[in-house]
């Protein structure tokens, strides 16, 4: 998971909202981890299983996004505050 999580920064930059995030997801799919997963884990094919592998990459990194708030989307109304 760490390779993937290294990717999506690399493609999405250091400084990115959860719109951003999702918008690539849809864009772009996931099967660019399937290729990550398998040359980081050739002898483990559980490890190649997208919904769980790819959702929990993006999962993750949705927590470093500028707008993400514990779970739930912070609003315009809360970062001001």
């Amino acid at each position: 998971m760490a390779e993937l999580l290294l990717d999506l920064r690399r493609r999405l930059g250091g400084k990115f909202s959860v719109d951003e995030l999702t918008a690539y997801y849809l864009d772009h799919g996931t099967d660019w981890c399937y290729e990550i997963a398998y040359r980081t884990a050739p002898s483990t094919p559980e490890a190649w299983d997208m919904a769980v592998v790819a959702g929990a990459a993006f999962s993750r990194y949705a927590h470093r996004a500028v707008d993400y708030g514990g779970g739930q989307r912070r609003g315009d109304d809360e970062e001001a505050g």
